[in-house]
């Protein structure tokens, strides 16, 4: 029996100093600058348009992602929509020994849908990209072929009114938003 308490004991202090290892972490600092727009032009008829700049480290100067993404959306309701287009995306470097950046063209295509009430809104969407990554050839030159995978995308948007009206045009709202993204294809090894 005191054989087996003293083992239970050094177990919970073996499992204490574990949990109590350092982290590594790493701190950077980013900006990203983005325009969205979606807009009607008819009862069933509309465009999607989103275009980002993402900056790493140096603010100014160390440009990570461009981003143009245009789609041509169909309105099946008020509270559904249907979308297909194209984005082009280029990926500048994480360091410095590989000298030119990376173009992607990704098709994609979306369903996006509105549950909404007097007093919030929930906005989801659920895309998939087929994404065609140009392979680097050297660290100052891109080969002519391209990677390709699969991405899926669940976003939600939920807007909550800051003003006892509702959610009402010119008033202030608070916004919550997350997006999951999930990989796959072939060349998918880790899916982070």
């Amino acid at each position: 029996m005191k054989m087996k308490i003293q083992l239970s004991l050094f177990a919970i202090l073996l499992s204490t100093m574990v949990m109590a290892q350092p982290k590594n972490t790493s701190h950077a600092s980013q900006i990203w600058l983005a325009y969205f727009n979606q807009t009607r032009l008819s009862n069933k008829w509309g465009l999607w348009g989103d275009f980002q700049i993402r900056t790493r480290e140096e603010v100014l100067s160390d440009f990570s992602t461009g981003i143009a993404r245009v789609g041509l959306t169909y309105f099946v309701d008020d509270n559904v929509r249907l979308t297909v287009g194209y984005s082009f995306i280029n990926n500048f470097p994480p360091n410095d020994n590989i000298q030119i950046s990376q173009p992607e063209h990704r098709p994609w295509q979306q369903v996006q849908w509105f549950t909404r009430n007097k007093r919030t809104r929930l906005m989801q969407y659920i895309r998939l990209e087929e994404r065609y990554r140009r392979r680097y050839l050297n660290n100052a030159e891109l080969a002519d072929s391209y990677a390709f995978n699969f991405r899926l995308r669940y976003n939600f948007f939920y807007q909550i009114p800051l003003n006892p009206q509702g959610l009402i045009p010119k008033k202030l709202s608070a916004i919550v938003n997350d997006e999951l993204h999930v990989n796959f294809g072939k060349q998918i090894v880790n899916n982070y």
